[in-house]
């Protein structure tokens, strides 16, 4: 999936090109991270566990039937829903076009990460003449210590609708809360980034470095070859928003990953 500021961006876009009245800025671009925020519950390294896999399912099961779900909620929202679901829905037009570039390049999960951390931080450099590093990428996104209710019950009733799944409030609500406190660590400098850096690694014993945006991109990671081909999907995706739109669920045959689905 593109990264935290590439969604943001496309967000920009997409609101352009489709003049989007947007009443609240930061929770239509919380939207624009779509579900992604439920990977990060207790990614803390001295947390235990949990067997959550409701974030997979949304990623890979059932997008026509998904998008035709949100779209027809977009419909019946109130303001506050309505600027988070069409920020999930870039996020879906984007994912879905986008993803299959990633995946190509990226061998393994850090390759990933990485690729996804470059094209962030060449698009920001592109758009705002400054690098990256050291962003506060939660001010983009930040709605609160809590999610709106209204967003919460988007997912709960998305989760029984559509995945005959039972999720909780309380799961949510600290799926945003890890996410905002991963934002937050990561974006520390210096010692404090460095002694959580070495903290994680120690008791994961994982590398961490990958989901550190880098202070230069290597051209090793993403060429500039490459990032014009991201460009180029990245592009596509704009397209599928207005279609999506405009017309409905139809084109919505692939999941956010890029594979094809014909559930519905």
């Amino acid at each position: 999936m593109p990264d935290l500021w590439t969604h943001y961006f496309f967000s920009k876009d997409v609101q352009k090109d489709n003049q989007l009245d947007i009443a609240w800025d930061a929770l239509y671009s919380l939207g624009a991270q779509g579900p992604d925020f439920l990977f990060y519950l207790d990614f803390q390294p001295w947390k235990k566990k949990s067997a959550f896999r409701f974030g997979n399912l949304v990623h890979q099961e059932k997008p026509k039937e998904l998008m035709s779900y949100v779209l027809k909620r977009l419909e019946e929202a109130d303001d506050v829903l309505k600027d988070y679901l069409l920020g999930f829905v870039g996020h879906y037009a984007l994912d879905s076009t986008a993803h299959p570039f990633v995946f190509y390049y990226a061998k393994d999960s850090i390759q990933h990460k990485l690729l996804e951390a470059s094209i962030d931080a060449l698009l920001f450099e592109e758009r705002r003449a400054r690098p990256l590093r050291g962003e506060d990428s939660l001010a983009i996104i930040d709605v609160g210590k809590r999610l709106p209710e209204e967003v919460v019950e988007f997912y709960r009733d998305m989760a029984r609708d559509i995945y005959q799944e039972v999720l909780p409030a309380h799961v949510i609500q600290s799926a945003y809360k890890d996410f905002r406190e991963f934002l937050i660590l990561t974006r520390a400098k210096g010692f404090v980034r460095q002694s959580f850096q070495n903290l994680v690694e120690k008791l994961s014993s994982a590398p961490v470095y990958h989901y550190i945006y880098p202070e230069r991109v290597d051209p090793k990671v993403l060429s500039r070859s490459m990032y014009i081909d991201f460009m180029k999907a990245y592009d596509k995706g704009r397209e599928k928003f207005t279609r999506l739109l405009k017309t409905g669920p139809e084109c919505a045959m692939r999941n956010f990953e890029g594979d094809f689905h014909a559930d519905l």
